[in-house]
């Protein structure tokens, strides 16, 4: 499996050092990676599994639930079930 790539938004996000130029480049925060979030149907096709298999173990991948009908999952603990999965097998 390849690795799992999130969208560009262009260019350096807001706070990252190389979005300033100058001395206050410096003084920049230090930014924290954010996870790409994917949804029930893509997780399903990532693990090779049926999406009703994703909405069962939504706690298990960390899925968050927006509203009614939308739980999104986050990249980080999408991939450490392939790497647990992996291990296993």
């Amino acid at each position: 499996m390849g690795q799992i790539v999130g969208v560009s938004r262009g260019g350096p996000p807001p706070g990252h050092p190389g979005r300033y130029t100058g001395v206050n480049a410096s003084r920049a925060a230090p930014v924290h990676q954010v996870d790409q979030h994917y949804t029930a149907e893509e997780v399903a096709k990532l693990l090779n599994v049926q999406k009703s298999w994703v909405y069962e173990h939504r706690g298990e991948l960390g899925g968050i639930k927006l509203s009614s009908g939308c739980v999104r999952y986050p990249e980080s603990k999408i991939i450490r079930r392939l790497q647990s999965v992996s291990r296993q097998g």
